[in-house]
């Protein structure tokens, strides 16, 4: 998931709601004072609530998270699960 060959990233964008476990994969792929940005769900639940966040890395293992709105987007999906046309 993401493109860890070229990391690290200023900046990753999500634009489809994503898996809570799609958050660690990702930040680690973050420069420091890196930011990713985009719509989680809340949780692995179904149709769970979700939050367009703001991860930003300060330090090696150190990360700040911001809520900034709960919002509702498409989920993301691997492209195997996406219907062609």
């Amino acid at each position: 998931m993401g493109y860890p060959k070229e990391a690290p990233y200023d900046a990753i964008h999500i634009g489809a709601a994503a898996e809570p476990k799609v958050i660690d994969v990702l930040t680690s792929q973050l420069a420091e004072n890196g930011k990713l940005i985009g719509p989680f769900n809340v949780s692995d639940v179904e149709n769970s609530p979700q939050e367009f966040r703001s991860y930003r890395r300060l330090s090696n293992d150190q990360f700040e998270c911001k809520t900034l709105m709960g919002v509702r987007y498409v989920p993301l999906t691997a492209e195997d699960k996406q219907r062609s046309f």
